[in-house]
């Protein structure tokens, strides 16, 4: 059978809830968006480089600069990934 809480215990209750409110609010928080990005595999540069190459018409002659602006996009995403907020 239940029992319904006397009516000091619910102010009990919510006394240690608002000291633990006040206590949580004076400690730092420090929190990530999201984990930090490690650097782009070579497979996800790859992927990347040939579908900027596709897009262009499949130039020839443009593996080295699709490549490099593959892989300067990603690195630019792992880096824009996470913010720190304290």
């Amino acid at each position: 059978m239940l029992r319904e809480p006397s009516l000091g215990a619910v102010r009990g209750d919510e006394k240690m809830a608002t000291q633990a409110t006040a206590q949580l609010k004076s400690v730092p928080i420090t929190m990530w968006t999201s984990p930090p990005q490690s650097a782009p595999t070579h497979d996800e540069i790859a992927v990347l480089a040939y579908s900027l190459w596709q897009a262009q018409g499949c130039r020839i002659g443009t593996a080295e600069e699709d490549w490099l602006t593959a892989e300067a996009s990603l690195k630019e995403k792992a880096g824009n990934a996470f913010h720190y907020f304290q």
